[in-house]
């Protein structure tokens, strides 16, 4: 849909400005938070779940459902790059 792609730097900063509400509570996200979030706005913009999941990976490196969705959503925004 046009109109709907983000630029790294936009996506960067909507991140930022995420991780700046959370603030304190930031310590307390956990893999499956991080996980359920990419999952539920990954439909709409896959660029922040991958960068979400990627977070959860550190957290969880051997999370094989945080693995897999990963895969999936770099996978999809590679194909919307060809």
């Amino acid at each position: 849909v046009a109109g709907d792609d983000w630029t790294e730097e936009e996506a960067n900063g909507v991140i930022l400005r995420l991780l700046r509400l959370l603030d304190d509570s930031l310590a307390g996200l956990t893999p499956d938070e991080l996980r359920d979030a990419a999952l539920a706005i990954g439909d709409a913009r896959p660029e922040i779940a991958v960068k979400l999941l990627r977070v959860a990976r550190m957290l969880r490196p051997d999370g094989a459902l945080i693995r897999r969705k990963l895969a999936e959503f770099e996978s999809l925004l590679e194909q919307r790059r060809s």
